[in-house]
């Protein structure tokens, strides 16, 4: 949030502090309240990061489920008991995989401002 300083003279204000000036503080108003035609224009750095988020994560998702048909729908059309098992256990490790690329994409990148992205440790 960004903040403007002014100035105003004790004798304009009422119950004015014994100062020579009082100082307020107002916000300007923030990015997402403003019309879109009226906001700053996109970087285009972060325009290839969001391509590059867009195209890792997609494949990181056709990845997982990739390896869901590759290795763990043959072990579910077979009628053994130790198959169902790793089967069961492989879906909860997809699941988990997919479960930590959502929360790590979430958390990781942050869009702070309209000018610059910022990388979260």
């Amino acid at each position: 949030m960004r903040y403007v300083l002014f100035a105003i003279h004790p004798s304009s204000v009422e119950n004015a502090p014994g100062s020579r000036y009082t100082y307020l503080m107002t916000a300007s108003p923030e990015l997402h309240t403003l019309k879109i035609s009226a906001r700053p224009p996109q970087p285009w750095i972060q325009t290839i990061y969001a391509f590059l988020f867009m195209v890792v994560f997609d494949f990181a998702c056709l990845m997982i489920n990739g390896s869901q048909f590759i290795f763990l729908l043959p072990l579910r059309v077979l009628p053994f008991q130790w198959a169902s098992k790793l089967y069961k256990e492989g879906i909860r490790y997809t699941k988990g995989a997919f479960a930590c690329l959502l929360s790590e994409s979430l958390t990781r990148v942050s869009f702070l401002s309209e000018n610059n992205i910022r990388m979260q440790s």
